[in-house]
């Protein structure tokens, strides 16, 4: 991956129509992106196409996107919604169309059955938030940027203005609270894959924030 220079000025090259910037962010963040939408589709192939079709969108309207300081950050904040649009466009067409609904169950989102039950089970919902209520807002945003957000501690440190090991510790400081918390609630943190359980629990929050927004 190139430095934060280098990405910045690919990005721009980009938004400028340059075709061959284009290509150097496919293979900048294409491993990168790959394993992040994996993790959530547990469909490769699946997250491929997505991200096919995210870097045609943003070519269709690279004249209107802005100016970004963390590409990687940008960019999987677009595969995010790319993924999470598709499953939305799936779920309709199934209700729609029942006949081709056997066809869509191949790309069943994990993540979204993993939000299911944490919705059903009320109680692991609320230790989780609680869990999350025990840290503060700056262990908050760092674990967003980290799990969420898809950044690494070099980038982190960098946004946060903070030293890569101050990133590390706090990250792993808030991980331990959380674990903790889980223990004394009577929930095993091994039973749970964390990493994946903070996305889906920022993702959730996310989707209040955006319906109360409309």
């Amino acid at each position: 991956m190139g430095s934060p220079d280098e990405s910045r000025k690919t990005w721009n090259e980009f938004l400028k129509g340059d075709q061959q910037a284009l290509l150097k962010l496919y293979q900048l963040y294409y491993v990168n992106l790959m394993n992040y939408g994996a993790k959530m589709t547990n469909n490769r192939d699946f997250t491929n196409d997505c991200l096919m079709d995210m870097l045609i969108d943003l070519w269709d309207r690279r004249e209107s996107l802005p100016t970004v300081d963390n590409i990687r950050a940008y960019l999987t904040t677009c595969l995010r919604r790319t993924i999470t649009g598709k499953y939305k466009h799936i779920k309709w067409q199934n209700s729609k169309h029942p006949d081709i609904a056997l066809e869509n169950q191949l790309f069943e989102a994990p993540y979204e059955d993993y939000l299911t039950s944490l919705q059903t089970n009320v109680n692991v919902t609320n230790i989780i938030l609680k869990g999350l209520d025990k840290l503060t807002d700056r262990q908050k945003h760092l674990l967003r940027l980290k799990f969420f957000d898809n950044l690494n501690y070099d980038e982190i440190a960098e946004i946060c203005g903070i030293t890569k090991r101050t990133a590390y510790n706090i990250i792993h400081d808030s991980l331990k609270i959380l674990k903790v918390y889980l223990i004394a609630n009577k929930i095993n943190p091994s039973s749970l894959d964390i990493t994946f359980t903070l996305i889906c629990v920022f993702l959730a929050l996310e989707e209040v924030i955006n319906h109360s927004r409309n």
